[in-house]
C-alpha cells in the first residue's frame, strides 16, 4: 500500500511538470548588440521586428552634429521614430515651460511676487548679475534683470545650466537631439515620444522650493570654480570618442549633489532615470512584440549606460540577450 502510495505520487509530480512544461512555452528572447556607430545599439526580436537604438547628447558642437551617414539613412527609412518626446510636444515645450513657470512663481502672503535675490547673498546675487550681463550683453539692463528675478529657482537652476552650456562653447541646436528632430521636420517625418512632457516638466521642476534654492546656490558656487567647465567637456569628449566606459564614469560620478540632502540626491535620480526607464522597457518590449518594424530610439545616453539602464531592465523582464 506505502508503495503504491509512493508510485501515485511520483507519477502526480511527473505529470504536473509535464503539465508545467507544456502550459508555460519559452519566451524566445530578442538580442541586442553594439553597433560600430557612435553610441549606438540593434534589437532583433524573433517577431523580424528590428530596434536601432543611439544615445545622444542634449548639448554639442559642429562634430556631434554630424550624424553617421549609417545611422541617418537608419532613422530616416524606420517604419516608426520615438525621441524622449514626440517633434510635435517639442515644438510646443516652450509654450508648456512658460505656463508651467506662471504656475510656479514664487509669491508672499499678500501675493506678490517674491524675486529670487531675495534668497541669495549680496555675492550670489552679484554673480547672477554679472553672468547675464556677459550672455545678454547689449541687451542687459538692470530692468531686465529686475524682471529675470521674478523666474523661479528651478527656472534659473535651468537657465544657469542653458547659459553655462553656451560660454563653454556648445549649443542645443547642434545636439543630437535637436539635429534629429530637425531632419525629420526638412522630411516631413513623424517623430513619437517616449516621455509626456509631464514627465519632463518634473524634472525640470523637480524638488522643493528649499530645494531649488539650495541647488540654485551650489550651482552658483560651482560656476565660480575653475574647473567649472570639466564635467560638460569630459561628457562631451567621452560621447565623441564612443568611450561608453568614460562616459558612464561621468554620469556615475555626478550622480551625488554635494551639500544637499542624500535623500533629495536618490529621489531625482529615481525622477530622472529609474522611473522613465521602466516606462520606456515597458514601450520596448510592447515594439519588439510587432512584426517586421523598424523602429528608430533616440534619446539621452544615460539612459542606455546609467543602472538600472533600459537594457538591463529588459533582461531582468527576460525578453533581451546580449548577442
Amino acid at each position: 500500500m506505502k508503495n503504491s502510495i509512493v508510485s501515485i505520487l511520483c507519477l502526480l509530480t511527473l505529470l504536473i511538470g509535464i503539465c508545467s512544461c507544456a502550459s508555460t512555452p519559452k519566451i524566445k528572447k530578442s538580442v541586442i548588440e553594439e553597433r560600430e556607430e557612435r553610441m549606438s545599439w540593434e534589437i532583433n526580436s524573433p517577431t523580424g521586428t528590428k530596434i536601432y537604438v543611439l544615445g545622444s547628447v542634449h548639448v554639442g558642437n559642429e562634430e556631434t552634429a554630424k550624424i553617421d551617414p549609417l545611422v541617418m539613412e537608419a532613422f530616416l527609412t524606420a517604419d516608426c521614430r520615438y525621441g524622449e518626446l514626440s517633434l510635435t510636444d517639442i515644438l510646443s515645450m516652450e509654450q508648456y515651460i512658460m505656463q508651467v513657470v506662471a504656475d510656479t512663481l514664487v509669491l508672499d502672503k499678500e501675493g506678490k511676487n517674491v524675486p529670487v535675490y531675495y534668497f541669495l547673498t549680496e555675492e550670489e546675487t552679484a554673480f547672477l548679475i554679472n553672468l547675464c550681463k556677459i550672455y545678454l550683453d547689449e541687451e542687459y539692463s538692470e530692468e531686465v534683470f529686475i524682471t529675470l528675478s521674478l523666474l523661479p529657482p528651478w527656472y534659473w537652476n535651468n537657465m544657469l545650466d542653458s547659459i553655462a552650456t553656451e560660454v563653454a562653447g556648445y549649443n542645443s541646436s547642434l545636439g543630437v537631439d535637436m539635429v534629429l528632430y530637425s531632419k525629420a521636420m526638412e522630411n516631413n517625418l513623424e517623430v513619437l515620444g517616449l516621455d509626456t512632457v509631464e514627465s519632463q516638466i518634473d524634472v525640470l521642476t523637480f524638488g522643493s522650493l528649499e530645494d531649488q534654492i539650495a541647488l540654485l546656490k551650489l550651482n552658483i558656487e560651482n560656476l565660480q570654480q575653475d574647473d567649472w567647465d570639466k564635467n560638460i567637456n569630459d561628457t562631451l569628449n567621452y560621447y565623441l570618442a564612443n568611450d561608453k566606459e568614460g562616459l558612464t564614469k561621468v554620469l556615475t560620478a555626478s550622480d551625488e549633489i554635494t551639500d544637499l540632502d542624500q535623500e533629495y540626491n536618490d529621489q531625482f535620480l529615481v525622477t530622472l532615470i529609474d522611473e522613465r526607464n521602466r516606462l520606456w522597457a515597458d514601450k520596448f518590449a510592447s515594439m519588439l512584440q510587432e512584426e517586421n518594424k523598424t523602429y528608430f530610439v533616440f534619446a539621452g545616453a544615460a539612459h542606455w549606460l546609467y543602472s538600472p539602464t533600459v537594457f538591463e531592465l529588459l533582461e531582468q523582464d527576460g525578453l533581451l540577450k546580449w548577442k
